[in-house]
């Protein structure tokens, strides 16, 4: 018959705890073991190693040192100068006008050509439809980078140089001149 102990009794009796597990060392992967090595025993451990060790309150963290300032590099003594961020120096709805309204003819007469070449009577003509095609998408692109040209976005050019052409409106103008270029080579 067992006698269970009362609420005085098991007060007093330390609690039993686990013990701590070993740590396991990383070996690599292509590492072999050992099979002189022992295997962990699975008897339970002595009460003496289940009793934890005192633990110390944790150490003060110290700032982090300073770090070295990094070595500067060399400065180019010819600096570049700013590209110019307004691009569009003013506004003339008039040279818009002037632009827009040739470009609308001429793309009506692409649009004929292309209509043409794709259901003429001579059939399918594909050399007719890239130039028809080529010089229809060229046309915007012309009309907005000659409109940044007469407004003033190629101001300075002469001091920043082909940055200046390679951004927005006037990259559509050498766009649209490559656009235009192939659709007369198409024509041939």
């Amino acid at each position: 018959m067992s006698v269970e102990p009362t609420g005085e009794q098991r007060a007093e009796e330390p609690a039993p705890t686990k013990a701590p597990k070993p740590r396991a060392t990383r070996r690599s992967s292509t590492a072999v073991a050992d099979p002189t090595t022992e295997l962990p025993s699975a008897e339970p451990p002595s009460p003496e190693a289940a009793t934890p060790a005192p633990v110390s309150p944790p150490a003060p963290v110290s700032p982090p040192a300073p770090v070295a300032p990094a070595p500067l590099r060399a400065i180019d003594p010819r600096p570049n100068p700013p590209v110019p961020s307004n691009v569009y120096r003013a506004r003339r709805p008039a040279v818009a006008l002037l632009l827009i309204i040739p470009a609308l003819a001429v793309g009506l007469l692409l649009v004929r050509g292309l209509a043409m070449a794709a259901f003429g009577q001579d059939g399918f003509q594909l050399a007719n439809v890239i130039a028809s095609v080529c010089g229809l998408t060229s046309l915007p692109l012309l009309v907005a980078g000659l409109y940044g040209l007469v407004t003033g976005a190629a101001h300075g050019a002469e001091h920043y140089g082909f940055r200046v052409w390679a951004r927005p409106p006037l990259a559509y103008l050498l766009v649209g001149l490559v656009l235009a270029l192939t659709a007369g080579i198409a024509v041939r």
